[in-house]
């Protein structure tokens, strides 16, 4: 290992706790982890880290109890009705960006994902949540090695910290009454919001979609893919409108992504509707890149066969 990535990650338990010790603790979450893994195949893709497995564990750690949770020592046990986890850590993404600047100039971004499950065994089968982060850092060239360096370090952190409050925000709604989450779909935490609203996804229930449409507009690309996904789910036809505006307007980074159009498109056409298809029509027979025609035209054809299933058995028009 470089020898600077190495003493970065040295200390890098230290710059963890100095970047919480300012924040106040959150209050205890429903939430006990009697195992934490790191997942080292993911760590070995994301040598720009320099980070060790043992380090990431640490650092884990130290994220999930400021934020509320407990992480158990091998003779202790969970609080009475407090809910004993496994929890795995994976690297999701560590790597340089370009960034557009106004001027047509093009600068670097650090980016880096974090990805936190927890899962336990239930009479019901296996409960599962999860939290992520996804941060970027403006990095210098690659001449100045350090600079880059600690470019990683600060979005690694950032990243840990969103993953770890998005964990925990998902254990306290998973516990709370269906009541509860309909008042925390009002609340001014947008973390709360995202949190209850994840919940009621899972359960169907169509009073999360305003919340989740509104996710759409967040600077969080993993909050707003989120959304595009849990908008599925809910089959939600009033969202119709501004996925297409998220495929016209996004940042253009995303927005002349071909790939991004590709998966709105899929949305669209598994939400269906006659916006959607209207949309789906012009996109497979104008849009200049022909990868994103040939998914408008097949997601065209799936909404159409779904229709016609559906349509009721000898009836005439």
């Amino acid at each position: 290992m470089p020898r600077v990535l190495s003493k970065r990650f040295d200390t890098c338990v230290a710059a963890l706790a100095f970047a919480l010790a300012g924040c106040h603790k959150k209050p205890p979450a429903p939430l006990a982890i009697e195992k934490l893994t790191v997942g080292e195949e993911s760590l070995a893709a994301a040598p720009s880290l320099g980070l060790g497995a043992e380090q990431m564990r640490k650092q884990v750690s130290l994220a999930v109890e400021h934020q509320g949770a407990l992480v158990l020592r091998p003779d202790q046990k969970p609080p009475e009705n407090v809910p004993a986890f496994r929890l795995r850590a994976e690297v999701e993404s560590a790597r340089l960006e370009d960034t557009p600047y106004e001027d047509a100039g093009v600068g670097q971004e650090a980016r880096v994902g974090v990805v936190l499950e927890v899962s336990r065994h239930t009479p019901d089968g296996t409960e599962k949540l999860s939290g992520e982060g996804i941060s970027r850092v403006s990095a210098p060239p690659a001449a100045d090695v350090e600079g880059q360096a600690a470019a990683f370090k600060r979005a690694f952190t950032a990243s840990l910290e969103q993953a770890a409050a998005r964990l925990t925000r998902a254990a306290v709604a998973s516990r709370a009454s269906v009541e509860r989450l309909h008042q925390d779909l009002g609340s001014p935490d947008a973390g709360v919001r995202e949190a209850a609203a994840d919940v009621l996804v899972d359960r169907k229930d169509p009073k999360a979609i305003p919340v989740v449409v509104a996710e759409l507009e967040s600077p969080d690309e993993n909050v707003m893919m989120k959304a595009v996904g849990e908008l599925v789910e809910l089959r939600a036809k009033q969202a119709v409108p501004k996925l297409i505006d998220l495929a016209q307007t996004r940042d253009p980074r995303l927005g002349s992504d071909p790939h991004f159009q590709m998966q709105i498109i899929y949305a669209l056409g598994s939400i269906g509707g006659e916006e959607a298809e209207a949309y789906l029509y012009t996109i497979a027979s104008g849009h200049p890149d022909e990868m994103v025609r040939n998914a408008a035209r097949q997601a065209s054809s799936e909404l159409r066969r779904d229709r016609d299933l559906r349509k009721p058995v000898g009836k005439t028009p």
